[in-house]
């Protein structure tokens, strides 16, 4: 998740950037987020290393978090999170193992490239407006989008959301996980 945001997302705020009330920076802001993280693998972690920071903006949280995964498998994920990377692009998931990989830009996927490929599996490139990742009003709801027609629908049917409360908070856990390993405990 590189994204930039200008000098006025944060100055002409109160509560952007803020701990109490933003929550935390980049992290908790951008990274956690419903396509990333409601997908159930990433809060198994057996190993939290992290880095976070403040490098251009002058907040109280950071702009930049860099975070490293251990599973009990053995496989690793390396998670990157900032408002700070000028222009600012698109959010971009990659899954690369021993058998390929999928790359995912604004939840559509952009690459399928496996070993042993299946029929029916396509490339399809995406294209995507970059303002939504450079500007201080925040464009693209697709994500959050996603999450609400979930939910409508598992109040209609009367069955569960796909990312129900219980999923969320061990997204948020092992946010607060990420957080004191960088050292940031008070958060």
């Amino acid at each position: 998740m590189k994204w930039y945001r200008p000098p006025e997302y944060y100055g002409d705020s109160k509560w952007r950037g803020t701990l109490a009330l933003d929550g935390g920076g980049a992290l908790i802001t951008r990274l956690c987020t419903p396509s990333i993280f409601c997908c159930g693998c990433w809060v198994d972690a057996v190993e939290v290393q992290a880095s976070t920071a403040s490098l251009l903006y002058k907040i109280e949280a950071e702009d930049t978090a860099l975070v490293l995964l251990k599973f009990e498998s053995g496989a690793s994920a390396v998670l990157q999170a900032t408002t700070a990377a000028f222009p600012g692009y698109p959010r971009r998931l990659e899954v690369s193992g021993t058998e390929g990989t999928v790359i995912l830009e604004q939840d559509r996927v952009i690459a399928v490239d496996l070993k042993h490929p299946r029929e029916g599996v396509a490339t399809s490139r995406a294209t995507d407006d970059i303002e939504d990742r450079a500007s201080p009003v925040v464009t693209d709801f697709q994500g959050h989008q996603a999450v609400f027609e979930d939910f409508i629908r598992a109040i209609k049917e009367n069955g569960t959301p796909m990312c129900d409360g219980r999923e969320a908070r061990r997204s948020v856990a092992l946010i607060g996980e990420i957080y004191r390993a960088a050292g940031k405990s008070k958060r």
